[in-house]
């Protein structure tokens, strides 16, 4: 048997598919070899039958190379690629060479995550969450400063805030789910991080883990009933959340609620920014810059605008119409995906990327509040791109490795 499974195994060049091959192969000699000891064969004449019956060692190795031959989403790279030329497009000549090196490390982290078996990350799950309680205990209590009212720990010339615990938490909970773990111990934990979100405090990340996490609790294997009715009960401690946040709400937080209702009525206070953004959708050519003043950071939360502003509305559409190929193309791969820690591994770095472009274009185009929320690829900023990376890596090593099963 042993020779028999080196014979096929030589033939195959992915590594990785070696070791599965050679694990399934056994398998199904063993299963082959009972039933032929039960038709009245001896030991090792039913393994000699079992292997007669699998065929020529040589042309299963070949079938199997083929099966098992790495594969790579060469319409994921070239939208991958295509944005990160984009990348350029808001940024400034002084700043380009900041801009290359976070595309570098962007693209190095897309390569190292296809490259790497991501299945072995499900084992260290847990280690996950509490290095993500680790930083945000650090970003309350030991930060190195604080920008807009929210903490940042510096390393090297690395600027870490809560952001930065998403891509962790995205395999965390993937692993959690995957493994079925307690549903009650789950939420708990849910609530204890969304806890340290709210002290930091950092609205923006409290929203995408929020989301990221009821997406992935949705897909999970939980019955119908069970989502129903956590569901429910979620909405109704966040309806209550809401009414007890604006019954008690600082002045300058209500103004901006009625701005985005009704910027008019605060033309020259939080309501001038929805104003400009119409003014310049109205101004705004199909090709071709205008000279339009008075909306700030169009390089970073304001990058569409910017790009609208600049190249018009044609190259602002193209950008959009990647990022949509990326999302839908990540879909279908999810969809094809049999391993659940694989599956919600992607559906949760879709769901930060996909809310990310959602909410970052449609507050540009008035439709949700304004926000700190960057557009992944296009602002400027490493965060932006780490999380795009995640999102294309993952994606790229799922993929990769969806048919290691025989």
């Amino acid at each position: 048997m042993e020779s028999f499974i080196q014979q096929v195994t030589q033939l195959i060049r992915s590594k990785e598919a070696k070791a599965t091959v050679a694990e399934e192969l056994k398998k199904h000699l063993v299963l082959a070899q009972t039933k032929h000891m039960e038709r009245g064969l001896s030991k090792e004449e039913a393994m000699t039958k079992a292997i007669q019956d699998m065929g020529s060692p040589a042309a299963l190795g070949k079938s199997m190379n083929k099966i098992h031959k790495p594969k790579i989403d060469w319409l994921l790279i070239a939208t991958f690629s295509a944005l990160l030329l984009c990348g350029f497009l808001p940024i400034e000549a002084p700043v380009y060479s900041k801009k290359i090196i976070t595309i570098f490390l962007g693209v190095g982290l897309v390569v190292v995550l296809y490259r790497y078996d991501y299945r072995k990350l499900i084992k260290q799950e847990k280690w996950f969450f509490v290095a993500t309680i680790v930083v945000l205990l650090l970003l309350m209590y030991f930060p190195t400063y604080h920008i807009n009212g929210k903490p940042e720990l510096k390393i090297g010339p690395f600027r870490i805030d809560s952001l930065w615990t998403l891509p962790i938490l995205v395999i965390g909970w993937a692993g959690h789910f995957a493994k079925k773990r307690s549903l009650f111990g789950g939420f708990a934990l849910f609530a204890f991080i969304t806890m340290l979100f709210m002290l930091q405090p950092h609205l923006i990340a409290f929203i995408l883990h929020t989301i990221m996490f009821v997406v992935i609790f949705l897909c999970s294997k939980h019955t119908i009933k069970t989502k129903v009715f956590t569901i429910v009960t979620s909405t109704a401690a966040s309806a209550s959340s809401i009414v007890f946040f604006l019954a008690n709400a600082m002045p300058y937080q209500v103004a901006r609620i009625f701005a985005f209702i009704n910027p008019d009525k605060d033309a020259e206070g939080f309501g001038y920014l929805y104003i400009r953004l119409q003014q310049l959708f109205s101004e705004a050519r199909w090709f071709g810059a205008i000279p339009f003043e008075g909306i700030p950071e169009l390089h970073t939360d304001f990058v569409f605008a910017g790009i609208i502003r600049s190249y018009g509305f044609g190259p602002a559409l193209f950008i959009a119409v990647l990022l949509v190929i990326c999302i839908i193309r990540l879909l279908l791969i999810i969809q094809k995906v049999r391993d659940p820690f694989g599956r919600y591994l992607l559906t949760g770095s879709l769901t930060l990327f996909a809310t990310q472009v959602v909410v970052n274009i449609g507050m540009i185009f008035g439709f949700l509040p304004i926000m700190a929320m960057s557009l992944p690829f296009i602002s400027y900023g490493l965060m932006p791109t780490i999380i795009a990376a995640v999102m294309i890596g993952f994606g790229l090593s799922v993929w990769r490795r969806k048919s290691y099963v025989i």
